[in-house]
């Protein structure tokens, strides 16, 4: 059988999703999966680089980066919604939806022995799109389907994101300036004070609503079970691998083979990022400066002021921390069923805990 997924049109559907979170490691890691041999999918542009760049790197992308509007191609964009879950509407917008892939057409004969990932990190968060791809695909094709999410430590996670959205050299900048901003990292501490329930059970008891809050997108993508409940309620747990962000990036290949074991497919193993250029996120080797703009850690800060440092605690002990206790129990039952930990066999809740702390 070929590694691709063909619709009933014979148009190719992505097998692999690699579901993020943003500012996890991502970009790392889908430049990893695309340089060992997985073929990122896109929608089509007329007059856009797509067609051209998949077509120059068919025969072997083992050094070649991924353009930013190849990895985040958003192919579930407009195509997906909450609201659209009768058979009539899910019909309609999957038609949209294998409409992007003009590019993937003969399926069976052009692409059947090709591993076709959508490598954007905007799903894991919007629950209902598990719904919408189960009914996409159908079964038992939904049932081939893997999973990827590469998990970072919550709160680091949290400052990333926080910092990609309003980088500090682009504060107070004139108001014609490009992405200049007035928000402080304090200020994001405060609103979220005002704006989020008292405790985690109550946050979690209203996670509906506050998923679809815009300003509150850079807390939601740090609060990880709660993100992976309605995926786990769509797919077995066997086709998940859960890879925390430090394991995986300290060898890539590790990684992408833990990946290519359990779907049962063919990758090139490499240790590293292959190119010019230098990053320093525990890669070894040369590897490509994918992401010029990072933040330094919390660790490495050190001219944070009190009052920001003890919103972060608050952050951390309010939110965080009672939700990677439910993490770990979620992902200790998932185990059982054939979900995959990167760098952890089976064990109880309190050794995956362990393992996320000491790896992610």
């Amino acid at each position: 059988m070929g590694e691709a997924i063909c619709s009933e049109r014979d148009v190719a559907l992505p097998r692999l999703y690699l579901l993020g979170q943003q500012k996890s490691g991502t970009t790392t890691m889908a430049t990893a999966l695309f340089q060992a041999g997985v073929v990122p999918m896109v929608g089509y542009y007329p007059h856009g680089n797509v067609p051209g760049y998949l077509l120059s790197m068919r025969a072997n992308h083992s050094y070649t980066h991924l353009a930013g509007n190849v990895k985040e191609s958003n192919l579930l964009a407009g195509v997906s919604s909450p609201t659209c879950v009768t058979p009539s509407c899910l019909g309609l917008m999957q038609q949209r939806w294998e409409r992007k892939f003009v590019n993937f057409t003969n399926c069976a004969q052009d692409w059947g022995d090709t591993l076709l990932a959508d490598f954007s990190t905007d799903n894991l968060p919007h629950g209902y799109r598990a719904h919408t791809l189960r009914a996409f695909y159908g079964t038992p094709a939904s049932q081939r389907l893997i999973l990827v999410v590469i998990m970072r430590e919550p709160l680091q996670r949290f400052q990333s994101g926080f910092y990609w959205n309003f980088p500090p050299h682009l504060f107070g900048r004139p108001q014609q300036h490009k992405y200049a901003h007035n928000r402080t990292l304090g200020m994001e501490l405060a609103m979220l004070r005002a704006a989020l329930p008292p405790n985690y059970t109550s946050a979690a008891s209203q996670w509906p609503r506050l998923v679809g809050v815009k300003h509150l997108d850079r807390w939601v993508r740090s609060v990880y079970a709660l993100n992976w409940r309605p995926w786990l309620a769509q797919f077995h747990p066997s086709q998940f691998v859960a890879l925390p962000m430090r394991w995986a990036l300290e060898d890539v290949g590790r990684a992408t083979q833990l990946v290519a074991e359990r779907a049962g497919v063919v990758l090139r193993r490499q240790a590293h990022i292959l190119g010019t250029g230098a990053r320093h996120v525990g890669i070894a080797g040369g590897g490509d400066r994918l992401n010029p703009l990072a933040h330094p850690t919390l660790e490495q800060e050190g001219d944070t002021d009190a009052q920001t440092r003890a919103g972060l605690r608050w952050l951390a002990t309010t939110y965080f921390a009672p939700d990677t206790e439910a993490l770990a129990q979620l992902l200790a039952r998932a185990m059982a069923q054939g979900l995959v930990l990167g760098g952890m066999r089976e064990g109880s809740s309190s050794d995956v805990s362990r393992h996320l702390n000491a790896t992610w």
